[in-house]
Order: structure tokens, then sequence, then C-alpha cells
């Protein structure tokens, strides 16, 4: 039985930049900031939707990243939907008729934006409904099944009862019983309680399997990528979790190969994707390229830099080198969730399994911070109160966009029915990706 390495190891985690050359800053133009519409909208209580339009098309002409292979012909749409918004005239917010007109408007947004390919994009109203288009583009979907979100009910969700449901204890009677239990250790993220969870979803959950004898693989389960603030914490519950699977994977030399299970995982943090590969490279690891805008102009972007991993320093890294690097996805794989398989695929002993992921590769960055420069959230007037979408366009190392398309897999899994059944089988549940994933890395062996 291995020993609980508790002890915090000096870890170096990769933060690796992202060069940028910038040409130009944003310049003052006022009256075309979105922004600057403000004071025309809302004033003495009046909305003018023409205003508004002009406010929320503006915006996105500016800041939006993806004009460039974006198949929606923006100009057309300012043609096309401002007779729309000037026919719906300025009114009071307090007249009775405002709904209907402000109901309007907003599907026009909707249709203004339906086909728009960045999966980051949330249009938030002022009533606080939010549309995503990417939402609906995934459930549009040959190969997609409901069954694939409900099955994250289970894994985000602490054993027990929420909100009225039974959940299995996923890890301890579907995962370890694959593994070695007689030597299997298991460890979730400890403190959480029912009250920590709403609707069945957990803020930050992470569970690391570690299976010994002679299936000596870690797994490692997380819901997003908030690893290094959750390390460094000494007090977070998350920290034993994290500390103990890059103790087993720098520090003991029989491991035989790793799974990152990215079902689910919405993203987070761009260093963490260093954080958990560096350790597994040799050398630098190009992902591919990204870039952002430099300026207000429709195709203003900075050149393209590289988007590479550096290898930690040789007393840091995995003490078995090239074992197999396994990642799960499904569509519900986002943003950080697709850029580390993407970075996988280009290890040459990584291996990708499960389903093409969501399709929001750009990092999105929050609307205050110095590296937004000319792309990316802006806030609109009355109707629109922010639009998010990514600050950052990715593509992939040879060129390829992946955005509002997703990752593929190397090997294609299925969620149907069948496997529905043998997950919900209440006498010997399992997880037939998960079986697939050890079994590849035991053909590597």
């Amino acid at each position: 039985m291995m020993k609980d390495k508790r002890n915090v190891s000096k870890l170096t985690v990769l933060l690796f930049g992202i060069a940028v050359f910038l040409s130009s800053c944003r310049p003052v133009i006022h009256l075309d900031r979105p922004g600057d519409y403000d004071m025309a909208m809302g004033m003495f209580g009046k909305v003018n939707f023409f205003l508004e339009f002009k406010s929320f098309w503006s915006g996105m002409n500016h800041n939006y990243l993806y004009w460039d292979i974006d198949s929606t012909d923006w100009d057309r749409v300012y043609d096309t939907y401002w007779p729309k918004f000037e026919a719906l005239g300025v009114m009071d917010t307090n007249d009775p008729g405002s709904a209907k007109a402000m109901g309007e408007a907003k599907g026009y947004i909707k249709e203004m934006t339906r086909n728009l390919s960045d999966g980051h994009l949330a249009i938030t109203f002022w009533d606080g409904d939010t549309i995503q288009p990417g939402d609906e583009r995934v459930k549009l979907r040959p190969d997609y099944n409901e069954h694939d979100l409900v099955f994250f009910n289970y894994l985000w969700s602490i054993p027990g009862e929420v909100s009225g449901k039974k959940y299995k204890n996923w890890f301890e009677d579907v995962i370890k019983p694959r593994l070695d239990p007689s030597s299997a250790e298991y460890f979730p993220t400890s403190g959480n309680s029912a009250a920590d969870v709403k609707d069945g979803f957990n803020a930050a959950t992470g569970h690391c399997l570690i299976g010994g004898g002679p299936d000596y693989i870690l797994y490692f389960y997380f819901n997003e990528f908030s690893l290094s603030q959750h390390f460094f914490d000494g007090t977070s519950p998350y920290h034993l979790v994290i500390n103990q699977f890059m103790t087993e994977l720098t520090e003991d030399p029989h491991v035989k190969g790793v799974i990152f299970d990215l079902r689910g995982n919405t993203g987070g943090s761009i260093p963490d994707i260093g954080m958990i590969l560096a350790p597994l490279i040799d050398k630098p690891l190009n992902i591919g390229e990204i870039r952002t805008k430099n300026g207000p102009g429709r195709l203003d972007y900075t050149p393209w830099a590289p988007f590479t991993i550096w290898p930690v320093d040789e007393k840091y890294r995995a003490r078995n080198p090239n074992i197999p690097v396994v990642a799960l996805v499904n569509e519900f794989s986002i943003s950080c969730g697709e850029l580390t398989p993407l970075a996988i695929k280009e290890m040459p002993n990584g291996h990708v399994m499960g389903k093409r992921t969501f399709g929001a590769t750009g990092p999105r960055i929050g609307d205050d911070n110095p590296l937004l420069m000319s792309g990316g959230p802006f806030k609109g007037g009355y109707l629109v109160k922010q639009a998010s979408f990514a600050a950052w366009a990715t593509r992939g190392a040879s060129g390829e966009n992946y955005e509002g398309i997703g990752v593929a897999p190397d090997e294609t899994l299925t969620f149907g029915e069948a496997e529905w059944a043998m997950f919900n089988d209440a006498a010997n549940p399992r997880d037939l990706w998960f079986e697939r994933a050890v079994e590849y890395i035991k053909s590597k062996q």
C-alpha cells in the first residue's frame, strides 16, 4: 500500500506567457465605443431602439475576434436589422407597451448572433436573461445525447442525496473496482457537504485515484481549471487532491500511465494546463498559435504568436518518462478542457478518447483585465447589458480552426443507451470510457 504523501512537494508551476505584438492601442472614438451610448439610452427612462442596435452592432464589429473566419456577413446584418430596430422607435421603459418592444428587440439580437462561431459567446439582456448560441449548436450535433449531461450530475456531486436525487459514490463504487481494489487509493476533495452543492454541482471538485499493484495508473478528474489557485492554498480542501497527484507523478517511478478525465470540464485558468502537462514533457510543446485585436477595425489583429508549454526542470518531471497520457473528453469539455486535449494530441505519447469537444477554444478574460486590449467582452446600453466572448483567438499547430467546431478525439467513443444502462446498473455500475482508457494504457506497457 502506498503512503499518503501529504507534505507539499516543491513543484514548479509553469506560467507560460503569450507573446503579443502591438501596433496600436485602442483609440478614443467617441460615439463608436458601445459604452458611450449609455448616456443616449435610458436617459429619463427612455430607450432609443436604433441606438441600442447601433451600440451592440458596433461593439461586436470592434471587439469580436472571428470575423475573418465567420460565415455571418455583419454588414448585411446591419442593413437587415437597423430598420427593424428603428421601427420600434423611442419608448419610455414604464410604458405598458415597452415590454413587447423589448421582447421583439431581444429576439432580433438572438437572430443576429445565432450563427456566430465563438463558443464562449454569451449575451446578457436587461432582464437578466442570457443566451449562449454555442449551447444550442452542440445540441444539434448528430451524436448529442442528453445522457452526457446527466452523467455529470453524478460526477460533480458528493455521495448521498442532493435535491431529492440519489448519487453514487462514483469513484469508490465505479472507478476504483476497475483498478486493483486491494491497493488503489482514493483522494477526493475533502470538506464538502450538502450545503456546498447547488443543484447537484460543486464549485470545485477534484478526485485523484492512485491505482496500485499491476494497474499503477494515475487517474485525475477535475471539473474546472482552478488547480494552481487551490494548490498554493494549503487550507483548500482541493489542495490535498492536487498535491497527491503531482507528488505521485513526479516522485514515484512505478506509474504506468496517466488519465486526465476532462468530461464536463468547463475550463478556467490557462496556466493550469502547463501545471499538469509540463512535468510530462522534456522539450517545448507547441499547442498552436494565439492572437488578439490591436485596434477597432474589424480585421485589426496582432500577428499570430506561438502558444507553447515549456517543460519544468528535470528534477520536477515525471519519474517514469514517456508513459501513456490519455484524456477523456466529450461535448461538455470546454475552453481549457479543450486546449488540454489539443496539447495532449501533440504529445508523442498522448491519446485523446471520447467525443468532439464543445468548440470554445479562444481564451476568455474579464472586461477589466489589462490583457483585454481591443478584443473581448464589452458592456452595452439598456437592452444588452453585457456581451462576453473570447478575447484571444486560438488555432492549431497546423493552422486548424476549432472555434465553434471542437477538438476531435483520436479515438471516438459513444455514450448511448447501452452505456447508460451499464452506468446505472445498481449491482455492477460501469464506466466503459474509463475502462477503455485503462485498456489502452495497458496495451502500451
